[in-house]
């Protein structure tokens, strides 16, 4: 039965978001990616009495990084943008903080907004903690083994045909992973099946798929989405 691994709420369906449909949950107005991450924290890692960065702060996701949480910082280069929640202002090309003090960072959807993506892979490095984990995600092309970047393009209209949003700098291709890897990262993924025959074209150092299709349709997860799980 449709669920929500966030709010625990059972329903009949998923509604529309953002013209994708069966995508959001009615009650919490989660998205899939923000699902797949609490599925994936259920599974993988207990967030009691970690210290946690979380960029560009999700609201679905906010009350269960929060809640056991030893200490918690949400920032973003605009905090005023996630009001209400207490977003602080974070430059995620020059981190606030000391190295090694993170032992989870979530970042999801925004490495395609920043031009000098391979300085925040660097600074996320910098601050993880030796046996911390990275959450990263971003939209892909999985057809393109190589990401599509114009620095010079800065007509929305253009960067929304070419990158899928306005406020997008590239799209990523399958080498996603290496720049990861370029900056210190050991790189798992967790991978939808479809995803699968992609997946294994990237440079992964472990790969973890989600065979169960009931998995997949009761959790309302995308055959597109895929998490990487960072570590040093």
């Amino acid at each position: 039965m449709p669920h929500c691994v966030l709010c625990k709420s059972f329903f009949l369906k998923f509604i529309d978001f953002n013209g994708r449909p069966n995508a959001g949950c009615p009650v919490c107005k989660s998205a899939e990616r923000h699902r797949l991450v609490g599925y994936y924290l259920e599974k993988n890692v207990n967030t009691k009495n970690l210290t946690i960065l979380h960029l560009a702060p999700d609201k679905m996701l906010y009350n269960l990084l929060k809640a056991s949480a030893k200490e918690y910082i949400c920032g973003d280069l605009n905090p005023a943008n996630f009001l209400p929640l207490p977003c602080t202002k974070i430059d995620a090309r020059h981190l606030p903080h000391p190295d090694h003090k993170f032992d989870l960072i979530v970042a999801l959807h925004i490495l395609e907004h920043i031009p000098e993506d391979k300085t925040v892979i660097k600074e996320l490095h910098r601050v993880l903690h030796p046996k911390g984990k990275l959450i990263v995600m971003v939209p892909q092309n999985f057809d393109s083994k190589v990401t599509d970047e114009d620095p010079s393009i800065t007509d929305p209209v253009i960067r929304k045909k070419r990158f899928g949003q306005p406020d997008h700098v590239r799209l990523y291709g399958l080498d996603f992973t290496q720049r990861l890897k370029n900056g210190g990262f050991q790189v798992k993924a967790y991978v939808p099946t479809p995803r699968i025959p992609q997946t294994k074209l990237m440079t992964l150092d472990n790969i973890e798929v989600i065979t169960d299709q009931t998995v997949m349709t009761d959790n309302g997860f995308s055959q597109w989405d895929i998490l990487y799980e960072c570590t040093k």
